[in-house]
This record gives structure tokens, C-alpha cells and sequence, in this order.
């Protein structure tokens, strides 16, 4: 097995989202143009401005955007791997000694929209 060195300064512009700059959270990618960013961002973007391109190259959305997401498992696998701090804290609550871990989330509930 051949073991390579790679900072991670230089993966990050690799998995920055291109609407809010963050690493990327639930790794989603447009089927047309392959551009990923957060589920939230994406699809909050896409029902809740009526976005119907892609924001980094301007690839029409066709008319049923939303069937353009698609979760990117292997990206997310990737993020976790290269930045397991970034998104995957888990938060204990000292009253009732449970945790929660964001990725624990369902996103897919459609109800996404920002508080």
C-alpha cells in the first residue's frame, strides 16, 4: 500500500460549497453539470429563489430542478475523511446526557429551510 501525504489546505477549494463558502454539509451534486454543494444551500436555493441554473457555471436546471439533486455519498465519505472536525461534532447535552451529531439529521424531510 502506498500511503500519500496531502495537506488539506490544498482539498479544500475541492469541497467548499460555491454558495456559502463552508466545506460542504450533505455533499448534493447537480446531474447536468456535476457542480456540489450543501443540501441545504442547493435546495434551499432552488425552492426558495426558484434558482433554475447552476450558480457556478449557469447550466439550466431544465423544468424540475429539484430532480437534478442527488446525494453524493463518495463526496461526503471524502469530507469526512479530510475534515472530520468541520461538520461531525457531536454536542452532548449535560441534562440529559444525549448526543446528536448533524449528520444524524434526515435531510430529506423537504423542511429545510433556515431558522
Amino acid at each position: 500500500m502506498v500511503l500519500i501525504s496531502v495537506e488539506t489546505d490544498e482539498l479544500k477549494p475541492s469541497f467548499t460549497c460555491g454558495i456559502c463558502y463552508n466545506i460542504i454539509d450533505h455533499a448534493t451534486t447537480l446531474t447536468g453539470c456535476l457542480h456540489t454543494f450543501c443540501w441545504r444551500c442547493i435546495h434551499g436555493n432552488i425552492t426558495e429563489h426558484a434558482w433554475k441554473c447552476c450558480p457556478v457555471c449557469y447550466a439550466d436546471l431544465g423544468p424540475t430542478p429539484l430532480r437534478t439533486l442527488k446525494h453524493n455519498e463518495f463526496m461526503e465519505k471524502l469530507r469526512r475523511a479530510f475534515f472530520p472536525s468541520s461538520l461531525d461534532v457531536i454536542v452532548v447535552d449535560s441534562d440529559s446526557e444525549s448526543s446528536v451529531s448533524p449528520s444524524d439529521e434526515d435531510v430529506s424531510d423537504g423542511d429545510n429551510s433556515a431558522a
